[in-house]
């Protein structure tokens, strides 16, 4: 089977895993916020950062290394295993006995055991890194569908179980741990693959030298991605940590389905054609507004239902996080240029602009947290949101050093989607705000839906009256 063969069944199956997965997950978020109070979610949300740092430094980017090779050998991957496996138990131990000491500076006592419980999902989770790593490469995406679905599904009735006998918080680190429990055992027994190689000095020297410099950008990245709720905590009550984390969750739903399932199946293509200047340049440029043309209206359609859409899933007692959703949704537009320019330095193996490029824009969106953290929970939501422009340009520049893409021709192609789509959302709240106020919650979503999408693919035609031809270019460019 060809690669772009391969690539299309993996669109679908990707597809299938992250929508089964995803939407297993929203649904059961939904159902846990009704069960379990804003405070039980905010002490979750103080330290999932800690996790979040230790699955970074695990997979270390060594993976991405391996999955960039035209053929990994056997060693490899053992390279990965062993790395991955001994790294992560070192990690644990760090957290572990660094529990004690974060618990004293939030001054909650429980959150010493949560987190020797939570970080345990570290080292069972680089377990299996090395099975995704094979079956990515090889473009096996039908197998981890298969594998993941099945995983959240069963972890999702322990968490709803133990949510409705009133375990609070433990029911979501239960769900988890199980979750990465039940994973690690099918990626080994249903993916065949065990790992058996050599460490050979030369190729563990290689792969660390690509690889640290994405670790230290993805450290990076997950330290200040995950540090707002944290920050939050200190200056603020854990209610409000579980009102901000409950919005940034929501709002990541749809970023990460679409993404992911882009990411995936794109970028072994992407890869394939690295050395065709042109050829590269212009298929990044139409994936990339197929990205905004799907992100940006889910952006904005989500900023104008907020208040409804919270009420019906998940009760008024959520409704004061609606602000921090709806801003959190303007910064989530800019999320596939980020992502996208990203993606084009490490296609192109340049770890070290990558790098660079991670460094000035935490420096910017630290110095903007540092500024704000004292004045609000609206005041740093609106630094990311300045934190993210800024970093665009900064992403901006590093891809043009790798690529023939202009920086007027990356804005324009970003503007042209964006910009109009604005408007629509601008005018869609006036007429909401005139016509449809006093009206069941239902309704208004129904309107506002409608209303939006009837104006933006208007807007659209108008302004990219070929957009539609993108569409069938992604289609095209994975079947052949």
């Amino acid at each position: 089977m060809s690669l772009k063969k391969k690539a299309f069944q993996g669109f679908i199956w990707t597809g299938i895993e992250n929508f089964g997965t995803v939407g297993i997950s929203f649904i059961v978020q939904i159902f846990l916020a009704r069960l379990i109070s804003p405070e039980e979610f905010g002490l979750l949300g103080l330290i999932v950062i800690f996790n979040a740092i230790g699955v970074t430094i695990t997979e270390s980017g060594l993976s991405q290394s391996v999955i960039r090779l035209q053929k990994p050998t056997e060693d490899d991957y053992f390279i990965l295993f062993v790395f991955n496996s001994f790294i992560s138990i070192f990690i644990y131990f760090i957290i572990f006995f660094s529990a004690p000491y974060i618990s004293n500076f939030y001054n909650i006592p429980i959150l010493e055991s949560l987190i020797k419980v939570y970080a345990l999902i570290i080292p069972i989770l680089a377990l299996n890194i090395v099975q995704r790593t094979k079956l990515t490469k090889d473009l096996n995406f039908k197998l981890q569908a298969t594998i993941q679905i099945p995983s959240i599904i069963i972890s999702s009735i322990i968490g709803l179980t133990l949510g409705y006998l009133n375990y609070g918080v433990w029911a979501l680190i239960v769900m988890q741990l199980s979750q990465a429990i039940l994973l690690t055992i099918q990626f080994w027994v249903r993916s065949g693959y065990v790992p058996n190689g050599r460490l050979i000095k030369k190729k563990v020297l290689f792969h660390l030298d690509f690889g640290y410099k994405l670790l230290f950008s993805g450290l990076i990245n997950t330290i200040y991605s995950n540090i707002y709720p944290a920050v939050i905590g200190k200056f603020n009550s854990t209610t409000e940590v579980g009102y901000f984390s409950r919005a940034s969750t929501f709002k990541n739903v749809p970023i990460s389905i679409i993404s992911s399932v882009f990411g995936k199946v794109t970028y072994p293509l992407l890869a394939e054609i690295q050395n065709e200047p042109k050829r590269l340049v212009e298929t990044y440029r139409r994936l990339l507004r197929i990205m905004l043309l799907v992100v940006t209206p889910i952006m904005c359609i989500l900023f104008l239902i907020a208040e409804p859409l919270i009420i019906l899933l998940i009760t008024d007692k959520w409704l004061p996080m609606a602000p921090y959703f709806k801003w959190l949704c303007m910064s989530g537009i800019l999320f596939p240029m980020h992502s996208y320019y990203l993606n084009a330095i490490k296609i192109k193996g340049r770890s070290d602009l990558f790098l660079r490029a991670e460094i000035i824009k935490k420096i910017l969106g630290g110095t903007i947290l540092f500024i704000s953290a004292s004045m609000g929970i609206m005041a740093i939501i609106y630094g990311i949101l300045i934190s993210s422009i800024l970093g665009l340009f900064v992403n901006q520049y590093y891809c043009r050093k790798v690529m023939d893409y202009s920086l007027f021709n990356q804005n324009l192609d970003g503007i042209r989607i964006i910009f109009p789509s604005l408007i629509v959302m601008i005018f869609t709240l006036f007429i909401k705000n005139k016509i449809y106020f006093n009206i069941n919650n239902i309704f208004e979503i129904i309107l506002s839906v409608s209303t939006f999408l009837t104006l933006y693919m208007i807007s659209q035609y108008i302004v990219n009256r070929n957009s539609i031809n993108e569409f069938k270019f992604l289609t095209q460019m994975i079947k052949k």
